[in-house]
């Protein structure tokens, strides 16, 4: 601040602001300049330096006060009005009485009244800055400047300033008079009492509904702030109306206002001890005695319970009582009484109603006080034969349910290690080890001032017991912890505790270094026993999901544990105990609930990553239908949680594999009454079977038959064939089902032929209905059943655009099932004919009939199919309609997802079917067959699509990429000629410089090349991560994706796994994640778990405890 005479100059700039903020239109930056100009004059007058000999403040005041006064007038803002007042508190102390009535009320009474106003105004900034100026100018010339006329106008017409909330001109008045009472040394005893009369009579309002509470809580404010007037010392009598008051406050119904009567009280008694202990009738023990009394009122409201026993948590927590040198006094409070009172309240037991709206509010301080009282009296008279006692009390918190209890017994635990015990008391105290468990418990409740405050009873306890960290009082606890924890989840229901409880499992086990928990085989049975049980427990109704989730996360743990101290136990007591966890497993990782559903995904990952090998011969088949179906959700935090147990279990397949997963299916899974979501996740599944065909001839009757009456329901259910996608997928599978002879046996087999129908027709509705109740039926019935059908086929389409791919599916099942039934194929002909209509059409229908050859005069639809030779190719390469611009990375990589399908990919855009033979569009067909039948060169491929990497061509490069998948589909293995491809897009893709979109396809096709040519393992792909500067972007998944494949050739995959595992589960990453989907479904690979996320809740320092009031 400025030590020369600066005020003129200050003065002026303000002046020259505040004209020209009035001449002009207001705006922002002229309302910055004059809060710029007005912040140098206010922090002037705050910094105190206007009393040196040479300021000319005084000399200036009157300008100062005009220049208030203008902006008052002109200006209605709050924040000029809050810091008016907050300077004028400073501004006051540098005059006389005199002097200062004659300034500001003499010759600005304008700006007085500015000011008085502001006691009404609608902003509680503003009310409350010049509640503190008005005190503040009470203390200077005393309270004469607020006449008895304006404080009366104000409280019976309080609409006239606040029509629309006219309790706030009624609070505000309440919180001038607490200050004026406070700061006004020049005041008779009249005013002091026409003040407090209307404080003690506004602690009762009501006259604003629910907006009283406002009034009364500064009201019962002002009245401890009167307090500290001078003359309640000199009338001592003032003091029987404030005890009065005080008793009728205790029941207030607003949490608010008692807590502020509670520090009215401790202010009341201090006055009282202050005097000398008695007053008339009124002494510090009949009040205490009255306090009591209130306390045991038969049939006591929670309300008032709560009131007393704020007053009592005052007591506890101000010293200065019990401090005292008067004998008198000291013997008046007597802490073992109150204490014996209080413990009663503590175990109260509530009424429903009473929960429902926190009245376990008096219970919590109740323990609060007597853990306080303890800490006083055990301070004054080093005793410690109540410890016990007090420790029994907090247990009895800490095992509640209630969040004020826990939350009171944290408080009090602090309080216990803080004030009494030390590193030897604490040594080998089984009491103080559990509280300590039974905090660690709530260190894991949903409640963060809960959590923070066991979490910093458990830092006080390692300064307490000199261990280094938290980490190593679990390991001395860990015993105590386990029994406290069994024992606390058999004895709740409530789902908070519960979840707390189990989330504490997880978390020792994660963290302990005591082989307790192993080593002592009767409690490992026992921490089994209550993990399996509570897995399905639902007695927490509702909310059961959430303790549930957090059990299975706890075994799962706890199997981790065991793992890593597996050479201290006999295999044999877990491989029965594993054999109970997959049962359960199966019950339910199918469960509809998410969190159910991840966390058993997570317990099933464990089990494969740790126990699935030679030494448990653990048995997870009856796993692969429910995992397969998961990989697919929808739901991306599901898929992307599923893939990696997918990929080590199912990623390689076998026909032993295969088989399995047909057998764990469950027959429900395309069922009407399941979720459309997880329907259509369930039938990506059955397009996975389908791409393994050679596998599929291994199954058994009953198997078979199960996966017909799946493909059934797809195809024939009402809701099923709203969707594309499971339509789609049921067919493909369907055709390969039809190979078999036992298809014609089939209960439903002519619903679905007339469906076919149907469907190649383009039509929705089938006007037959099926019925999939009855399981069982004879043959002769399913004879019956196919004479009463009649082939029916529509006489026009629903849509004139040909579906080629659907088509070519269609007739290929009627092939394989009924190739001599001549009204079918007569009905195929005449609904293809009905096609040509359009140019498109015609070229489609041409195509499709050239794939069916002569069979049933299949000729009559001129099956023309031209043989494109290189140069033709490239042509048709020009007209291939596939999406470059304006479209998603997904659209863009549809095409490779032709190739990547082969081993189970997924093609999420449903509409059409991706059966590696036929294309939505012609030109690619043209392609398609043209490599089939090794009709092209395939250098002249490559060294087109090297040009158009090299030319950085988009469209180009995905057109040509299309291409090369095709013939690394054909050929299933790589010449020489690749090679200089691949030096290609290696060095295009590590000088990262090219489009993203461009950059994601090269490392796509990279990442093929790298599935086909078992050597490729160049080293330079590892140095694609380093070089990406967003960690989620695209371009660095579809390296990890690339990297991964690599990896997989040569054996590096140590240095991806972690990363690749950790991105699939991360939440900040939109999208890209699916890039990495292909690799996954390909190959064997086994990722880690993610790399647990950190809390960051840190425990409360101070423990403002905001939960018990």
């Amino acid at each position: 601040m400025a030590t020369h005479d600066c005020w003129r100059p200050l003065l002026d700039n303000l002046r020259e602001t505040i004209e020209v903020s009035k001449a002009d239109k207001p705006n922002r930056e002229k309302k910055q300049n004059l809060i710029n100009a007005l912040d140098r004059v206010f922090d002037e007058i705050k910094s105190g330096e206007y009393n040196h000999s040479g300021s000319s403040l005084l000399q200036n005041a009157q300008e100062v006060f005009n220049l208030f006064k203008d902006l008052l007038s002109h200006f209605d803002d709050w924040s000029f009005k809050q810091s008016i007042a907050f300077a004028l508190v400073h501004f006051y102390f540098i005059f006389e009485k005199q002097e200062l009535i004659k300034l500001l009320i003499n010759e600005n009474e304008d700006l007085l009244n500015l000011i008085l106003e502001n006691i009404t105004d609608s902003k509680r900034e503003v009310r409350d800055a010049t509640s503190q100026s008005l005190g503040g100018l009470s203390k200077v010339i005393g309270a004469d400047f607020l006449k008895q006329d304006f404080i009366l106008d104000i409280l019976n017409n309080p609409k006239k300033k606040q029509p629309e909330e006219p309790y706030k001109s009624v609070e505000g008045m309440m919180n001038t008079l607490g200050y004026i009472l406070r700061n006004c040394s020049i005041i008779t005893h009249e005013q002091f009492t026409f003040m407090t009369d209307i404080l003690f009579n506004h602690a009762t309002d009501s006259q604003f509904g629910s907006y009283s509470s406002y009034v009364r809580r500064y009201a019962v404010r002002s009245l401890t702030k009167s307090l500290e007037s001078p003359i309640i010392l000199g009338s001592t009598q003032l003091l029987n109306r404030y005890t009065e008051s005080i008793f009728t406050t205790f029941k207030d119904q607003d949490i608010d206002v008692r807590r502020a009567n509670g520090q009215l009280f401790i202010k009341f008694l201090m006055t009282l001890i202050q005097v000398g202990g008695v007053v008339d009738s009124i002494s510090v023990e009949s009040v205490i005695s009255d306090l009591i009394q209130t306390l045991n009122q038969d049939n006591i409201q929670w309300q008032q319970r709560h009131g007393v026993c704020l007053a009592f948590e005052a007591m506890s927590l101000n010293t200065q009582i019990f401090n005292n040198d008067s004998t008198a006094t000291n013997h008046t409070i007597n802490i073992v009484e109150i204490v014996k009172q209080l413990y009663p309240v503590l175990e109260q037991q509530m009424k429903k109603k009473e929960q429902d709206k926190a009245g376990s509010n008096g219970n919590a301080i109740a323990a609060k006080s007597i853990c306080n009282f303890f800490m006083l009296q055990s301070i004054k008279y080093n005793i410690v034969d109540q410890l016990q006692y007090v420790q029994d009390m907090i247990i009895h918190m800490l095992k509640s349910d209630d969040p004020l209890l826990l939350d009171a017994g944290n408080y009090s635990v602090i309080q216990l290690i803080t004030k009494f015990y030390n590193s030897t008391t604490t040594a080998n105290n089984t009491q103080l080890n559990n509280l300590l468990s039974l905090v660690y418990k709530n260190t894991f409740h949903a409640s963060y001032p809960i959590k923070s405050g066991a979490m910093l009873s458990l830092s006080r306890a390692v300064e307490c017991m000199k261990l280094a960290d938290t980490q190593d009082l679990i390991t001395v606890l860990t015993a105590n912890i386990v029994n406290v924890l069994v024992e606390e989840s058999k004895h709740t229901n409530n789902y908070e505790v519960k979840e707390s409880v189990f989330k504490a499992m997880e978390d020792l086990f994660t963290k302990t270094k005591s082989l307790e928990p192993i080593t002592n085989l009767e409690l490992m049975n026992i921490i089994f026993d209550v993990l399996i049980k509570n897995c399905t427990d639902k007695s927490c109704g509702s909310n059961s999901d959430y303790p549930r989730s957090a059990c299975i996360n706890a075994l799962s743990s706890y199997l981790v544990y065991i793992n890593k101290y597996s050479q201290e136990i006999d295999k044999f007591i877990i491989k029965n105990q594993l054999k109970l966890i997959i049962k359960l497993l199966n019950t339910i990782i199918g469960e509809e609930e998410m969190i159910i559903v991840i966390s058993s995904i997570k317990l099933a990952r464990v089990i494969d990553l740790w126990y699935n090998n030679e030494n448990y011969n653990v048995d997870m088949t009856s796993l692969y239908g429910s995992v397969l179906c998961l990989s697919y959700d929808q739901d991306d935090e599901i898929k992307y949680n599923a893939l990696p147990l997918r990929t080590s279990m199912i990623g390689s397949v076998n026909t032993e594999k295969i088989v399995n997963i047909c057998k764990s299916l469950s027959a429900e899974i395309l069922n009407d009454d399941v979720d459309e979501d997880k329907r259509i996740a369930s039938s990506m599944v059955l397009k996975f079977l389908a791409s393994h065909p050679a596998h599929l001839t291994s199954l058994s009757g009953d198997v078979l038959k199960k996966l017909f009456t799946i493909v059934a329901k797809g195809l024939l259910l009402e809701d099923n064939r709203e969707s594309k996608v499971i339509q789609a997928n049921c067919l493909l599978l369907l055709r390969e089902l039809s190979k078999n002879m036992q298809f014609k046996t089939f209960k439903h087999t002519n619903h679905i032929m007339l469906l076919l129908i149907n469907l190649l027709a383009n039509k929705k509705s089938f006007d037959y209905e099926v019925d999939f109740d009855e399981e069982d039926e004879s043959e002769e019935d399913s004879e019956d059943e196919k004479e009463d059908l009649e082939l029916k086929y529509p006489g026009k389409l629903s849509s004139s655009k040909i579906n080629a791919q659907r088509c070519k599916v269609i007739v290929d099942i009627i092939l394989n099932v009924e190739p001599e039934l001549i009204d079918y194929f007569n009905a195929i002909k005449t609904i293809l004919g009905l096609y040509k209509q359009t140019e498109a059409n015609v070229k489609h229908v041409s195509y499709l009939a050239s794939l069916f050859g002569s069979q049933h005069n299949f000729y009559e639809l001129n099956p023309t199919v031209p043989k494109l030779q290189v140069d033709d190719l490239m042509e048709s390469l020009e007209d291939m309609e596939v999406p470059v611009e304006n479209d998603s990375e997904d659209a863009k990589l549809f095409i490779l997802d032709n190739v990547m399908s082969i081993g189970g990919g997924v093609n999420n855009n449903g509409a059409d079917i991706c059966d590696n033979i036929t294309s939505p569009y012609y030109n690619e067909n043209l392609i398609i067959n043209t490599i089939n039948n090794g009709d092209v060169e395939e250098d002249a491929l490559i060294d087109s699509l090297n040009n158009s990497i090299q030319d950085e061509e988009d469209e180009n490069i995905t057109k040509y990429a299309f291409v090369l998948s095709q013939l690394l589909s054909k050929n299933k293995a790589l010449n020489g000629e690749y090679e200089d491809l691949i030096n290609t897009i290696i060095e295009k893709v590590t000088e990262c410089s090219m489009d993203e979109s461009v950059l994601v396809w090269l490392l796509r096709l990279l990442e093929t090349i790298a599935a086909f040519d078992k050597e490729f393992n160049d080293d330079k792909v590892y140095k694609f991560a380093t070089k990406i500067d967003k960690y989620n972007s695209k371009v660095f998944i579809a390296a990890c994706s690339c990297i991964l494949q690599v990896a997989v050739n040569n054996g590096k995959l140590n240095e991806i796994v972690q990363t690749v595992s950790d991105l699939l589960v991360d939440e900040d990453i939109d999208e890209g994640k699916d890039l990495i989907q292909y690799v996954l479904h390909r190959n064997n690979i086994k990722l880690p778990l993610p790399t647990p996320k950190v809390d960051n809740v840190k425990s409360n320092e101070t423990f403002a405890a905001t939960q018990s009031k």
